[in-house]
């Protein structure tokens, strides 16, 4: 049912010598370079407009302009306008056209540099702003000397022990060390080339202070220096201090016991400054001792940015500019070789797509595999239609999966056919044209009735007169997403007429976008063959027989587990196979992966080449980058967002949306084009099947995986690289010392990484052996590791540049730890995700990271400051200063809120202080009181209730484990009426859509919650260990509710439900009754229902048990995929539903034994 790939002969005949012909390996690689070539254009216009969108930002234009760097930006500006101009005259013509590709690679380079550039102004204008503005407590290096660089990305400046008001922080005191010191927390550059403790308003200090600590007395005044190197301490007296301290550090006693001193970088370039400089410890002060533990000396060290050096980032700014200027003149004098006369290929998208080698018929060209359901499905939506109107089943999946030979499958069967007066087939394609379409459906019509006829309306009249009153199948194959409604309804006028007679039309696309817009009925989703039918499928098309066992079968299968149970991957591999029925052969198939090749005409590759054209530059980019995940990864959707969003991926296309809404939309458009796909039953998403191969294949220029023990070379170019840990056999991962090097090698080789996942779990010695590729790393915008707290503070304080990076995420399996303090210097970063598993101490000057936009850890001294933050966690409310619940007033941006502990609200004016009703962007709220009085979430079944239903499950048994009970300082009715006060007092906006109360103990719900106007947008209601509610209040005011989960409430005797898609009734011992509000909408919508340890429940309407259900028997549940019922020994339903379940039951899936809940 799938066409036979095109074999050059050039790679048949290298397939029986076992090996490829340079001449194919030379044409592969042209094609690739094509691919990548034809995103060029839109790489170096997206990164153009980027860095003119930043520098067009009010408060950094105005910085810049008070700094007096603004000619040097207006220049920069300009050249960047020149070079938009000069690229869209190119249109296209990069493609096979060696030389303007590469000046337009340089290109895009070039402005990536740029983008760098601007980005380290914007994070010296954020320093200055928390020094000056917000009162933050780290200063930013600073310093007007020309010749200052010895400070550079990776250097490290200890801090000397101290005590200050602002940090809070006490430190151990050295043994004889009497006087009283403070922790600076920031660095600035005086004479020479030393980086120099600050102290005051930027006073000049000697030079010689690099090599001591300072000595303060009770009054802060400096009294004594200690030398860092000899350890002796010197008195520091006014006028005569300098001199001591730099006969003492040219003295032989002290330099013999100190390390070489790096030398300066040289005065080039600022790129040379960090690619040369060598970090450097300069300090051995005390630890800070942790409550509960045997303080050990530890250094505290922070990572700082370049030192603020206004004439070298003004000599490096007018150095990209200049670059910029001659690689655009290479382009213009490349347009101008080529003339005007030179077509233009931007038509390459659209040819592709509309290759006529590609053209489809209705003719069966083999037996189909796996896909007898899905054609049952097809069958029964086509007759389920009204006689009188037109129904249009579409059927929607990535290319390769089988559309069209199920198509024929259907087509053909003997029973369609004699259902339909006439069968149309018409292959559509991206070249959507009416008169060529409106003719091909002519071919039913008599020749002569039409013959001649120039105008499609006279042709339309032709058709309408001849399908009238007669009954017609209509085959639109291979329709793409260029379509608008318009012309759509113009094609289709003819089957819509009055006297539809019951006209079906099957149309096969690759966009769910289209089949949502065209179809009467679900779209028929096809997904991989599973594993039994592909193996057969795999075997007919390399053996030509289906039933094969033979000594190729091992290598067979392991070959067809690489194919992801596509259909025509496994044409495209079996046509390569049987070329030489040999274990050689084939094993050299398996490891070149042959089936890969974009060579191969009408092969898996280049099906996926035909959408993959189709990309717009802004989802092009966002998906190319997840090549970098391991294979079916699952992105949760909002994660996903700020990944792309960090990377600069998302634009701020539309003032009124935030980015992450945009992002959210980029994420639609993916799924909508087939890209990504929603996992089954979670909120998550993979890349469609050989869609992630695909991408690798593509994007090697800029994306690259370092898989498992093996360490392949990647291009210089790259930006984007993970490396995978894989445990061996035994559970063990061993880094032997030549993967050790390769992988050194490898990376150091990258200059310009902006993207670093260590994926799996990473031991200390790994990042001792590779601390200098991280120093290296200056410009990393997103970090992901995986790795115990010490090992990450030892690499953070060390080695991490603070000055791009936005998307910081840490996955550790301890209970407890601490975040460093140099954290505090990361003004860019958006994006902190620690988990919430783990008990934090939180470093304070943690409120200085004012970009922060999403927060996945412990509460943060003072977190009102952050007024740009969206998502917080888990805010714990505390009875002291910095930790009350006002914090949140300011907070507007707020999207997903927790709070805990409001045991500790202590007023309804305080609990409105929180300003939640004026949060118009909150979206989801978490609400929870002391969760030591609430019952686990454990079912009290056998099940496990895992599905990501409700995600906050297990926040809800972390934070019981992790918070210390307070003891009620009032009577139980005193408390309870606070309770209701504070609940009262903590209304959210309108726009609120996910609600959970958790541990409420208040006897009446919220007014709030059952106002018409209040909640009209809630979609999910969560209540857990609502201990004193009987009656659930009305839910008629909640149009858009769909889900409502119920949990842990004993007093609760009845409930009355809307219309809903997800049901969870859990440990309510006392609930008699569920009644619903609209039953017959209940039933036909309800997706999952579960009701679990409600051992009083006797009725149920939807049982037929409580009220008359009057359904068709086929249509009880029609939608329910989740069906649990669990120790309900009353509930006991109809004979006539225990029936229509027994049908239930043969549709979905069950969890738990269903019967055995009526014992």
């Amino acid at each position: 049912p799938f066409s036979t790939p095109h074999l050059p002969p050039t790679y048949l005949a290298s397939a029986v010598d076992h090996s490829l012909s340079r001449s194919f390996e030379m044409e592969e690689e042209a094609l690739r370079a094509a691919m990548e070539d034809a995103f060029l254009e839109g790489a170096v216009e997206w990164r153009a407009d980027t860095i003119l969108q930043t520098l067009r930002m009010d408060k950094l234009d105005a910085w810049i302009r008070g700094e007096g760097l603004a000619d040097e930006i207006e220049g920069l500006k300009s050249e960047i306008d020149e070079v938009m101009a000069t690229v869209s005259y190119v249109k296209g013509r990069a493609v096979g056209n060696r030389r303007m590709a590469r000046s337009l690679a340089a290109l895009k380079q070039k402005l990536f540099d740029a983008d760098d550039a601007v980005d380290e102004l914007d994070y010296y204008r954020l320093q200055h702003h928390i020094v000056e503005v917000e009162g933050g407590q780290h200063a930013l290096p600073s310093s007007s000397n020309a010749h200052n660089r010895f400070a550079s990305d990776g250097v490290t400046q200890s801090f000397t022990t101290a005590t200050t008001t602002t940090a809070a922080v006490t430190l151990q005191e050295p043994e004889g060390m009497h006087e009283a010191a403070r922790v600076d927390h920031g660095t600035s550059m005086g004479d020479g080339d030393n980086i120099l403790p600050r102290r005051g308003r930027g006073k000049k200090r000697s030079p010689h202070w690099i090599d001591f600590d300072e000595i303060y007395d009770t009054d802060g005044k400096t009294v004594g220096a200690k030398c860092r190197h000899c350890k002796k301490k010197l008195k520091y007296d006014g006028k005569q201090g300098p001199r001591v301290l730099m006969t003492h550090s040219n003295s032989a006693r002290c330099k013999n016991t100190r390390e070489p001193r790096p030398q300066p970088p040289s005065h080039s370039s600022m790129d040379d400054a960090t690619e040369n400089a060598t970090p450097v410890a300069v300090s051995n002060s005390p630890s800070i001792p942790r409550m509960g533990t045997n303080p050990e000396p530890t250094q505290i060290t922070a990572a700082v940015a370049h030192p603020w050096n206004k004439d070298e980032i003004s000599s490096k700014i007018q150095k990209i500019t200049h670059q910029l200027q001659g690689i655009r003149g290479d382009v213009t004098k490349d347009l101008n070789m080529l003339g005007s006369h030179y077509g233009a290929s931007s038509a390459h998208h659209q040819s592709t797509a509309s290759d006529p080698s590609r053209r489809t018929s209705s003719l069966l060209q083999g037996k189909v595999y796996g896909r007898d359901k899905e054609k049952n499905t097809i069958i029964q939506l086509m007759t389920a239609g009204k006689s009188d109107s037109l129904t249009v089943v579409p059927i929607v999946g990535i290319g390769g999966t089988g559309k069209t030979a199920l198509v024929q499958f259907v087509y053909n069967d003997p029973k369609v056919q004699n259902q339909f007066d006439h069968s149309i087939w018409v292959w559509v394609s991206n070249s959507f044209d009416e008169m060529r379409l409106t003719k091909e459906m002519l071919d039913v019509v008599p020749q002569e009735k039409h013959e001649g006829l120039c105008s499609l309306d006279k042709l339309q009249q032709v058709l309408k007169t001849h399908i009238e009153s007669k009954r017609v199948l209509l085959i639109l194959d291979d329709v793409w997403d260029g379509m608008n409604d318009g012309k759509l309804d113009l094609i289709l006028a003819p089957f819509k007429s009055s006297n539809a007679n019951g006209n079906v039309i099957l149309v096969t696309t690759r966009y769910l976008s289209v089949a949502k817009r065209m179809g009467t009925t679900e779209p028929v989703v096809l997904h991989a063959l599973g594993g039994y039918d592909f193996w057969l499928l795999f075997k007919a098309r390399a053996f030509r027989d289906e039933n094969y066992e033979g000594n190729l079968t091992n290598i067979g299968r392991e070959i067809a587990g690489k194919l992801k149970g596509n259909p025509l991957a496994a044409v495209t591999a079996g046509e390569l196979l049987r070329v030489d029925l040999t274990v050689d052969h084939w094993t050299k198939i398996l490891k070149d992966e042959g089936w890969k090749l974009l060579g191969l005409s009408g092969g898996i590759m280049s099906s996926l080449k035909f959408s993959y054209d189709q990309l717009p530059y802004h989802l092009h980019q966002c998906l190319t980058f997840c090549s970098i995940f391991p294979d079916n990864h699952e992105f949760l959707d909002e994660e996903l967002v700020r990944i792309w969003i960090s990377q600069g991926f998302v634009k701020q296309s539309n003032p009124s949306k935030r980015l992450e809404d945009i992002g959210m939309d980029y994420l639609s458009d993916l799924v909508n084009l087939s890209y990504f796909q929603r996992v089954v039953r979670k909120d998550s998403y993979v890349v469609c099947g050989l869609m992630h191969d695909f991408s690798r294949i593509v994007s090697r220029t800029d994306c690259a995986i370092i898989d498992g023990l093996e360490c392949t070379d990647i291009l210089p170019t790259v930006q984007h690289l993970s490396v995978e840990c894989k445990k061996d056999q035994h559970g063990n991962v061993s880094w032997s010392s030549k993967f050790k090097e390769d992988l050194r090698k490898t990376v150091t080789s990258v200059r310009k990484l902006r993207t670093l996942l260590l994926i799996g779990q990473y031991d200390c010695s790994f990042f001792q052996s590779f601390e200098d590729i991280f120093q290296k790393a200056h410009y990393i915008r997103l970090l992901q590791i995986s790795a115990t707290f010490q090992d990450f503070n030892s690499l953070v304080r060390s080695s991490v540049n603070p000055t791009h990076l936005r998307y910081l995420k840490l996955t550790v399996n301890e209970v407890q730890g601490d975040l460093p303090q140099v954290l505090s210097n990361f003004c860019h970063l958006q994006v902190l995700d620690v988990g919430s598993n783990t008990h934090l101490d939180v470093a304070h000057g943690m409120n200085n990271l004012v970009s922060l936009r999403h927060l996945v850890v412990a509460s943060i001294y003072r977190i009102g400051k952050l007024t740009s933050l969206q998502t917080l966690s888990n805010f714990s409310v505390q009875d002291s200063n910095g930790f009350r619940i006002i914090e949140l007033q300011s907070m507007n941006d707020l999207s997903q809120l927790m709070i805990s502990q409001l045991q500790n609200v202590k007023t309804l004016e305080e609990a409105c202080g929180a300003g939640l009703r004026y949060k118009r962007h909150l979206e989801k709220l978490h609400l929870s009181w002391n969760m030591s009085d609430v019952e686990s979430d454990s079912d009290g079944s056998n099940e496990s209730d895992s599905d990501g239903s409700n995600e906050s499950d297990s926040d809800d048994s972390n934070e019981s484990a992790n918070v210390m009970s307070s003891e009620p300082s009032t009577s139980k009715e005193t408390e309870e009426c606070l309770q209701t006060e504070v609940l009262e007092g903590l209304e959210p906006h309108n726009n609120l859509k996910h609600l959970q109360i958790t541990g409420y103990n208040g006897a009446t719900s919220p007014s709030w919650l059952t106002r018409n106007i209040s909640l009209s947008y809630l979609q999910t209601l969560y209540l857990n260990g609502c201990g004193e509610w009987r009656i659930l209040p009305s839910l008629r005011g909640l149009p858009f509710l769909a889900k409502l989960n119920l949990r842990n409430m004993p007093k609760l005797e009845e409930v009355s439900v809307p219309s809903l898609e997800e049901l969870v009734l859990v440990k309510m011992p006392k609930l008699e009754r569920c009644s619903c509000l609209s039953l017959r909408e209940l039933n036909s919508c309800l997706r999952v229902l579960k009701i679990i340890n409600c051992i009083a429940l006797k009725v149920f309407d939807l049982f037929g048990n409580g009220h008359k259900l009057n359904i068709e028997q086929k249509s009880w549940l029609p939608r329910i995929w989740e069906l649990i019922i669990h120790n309900c020994p009353l509930l006991l339903p109809s004979a006539r539903i225990l029936k229509m379940m027994n049908m239930v039951l043969t549709r979905i899936v069950l969890r738990s034994f269903l019967m055995s809940c009526w014992r």
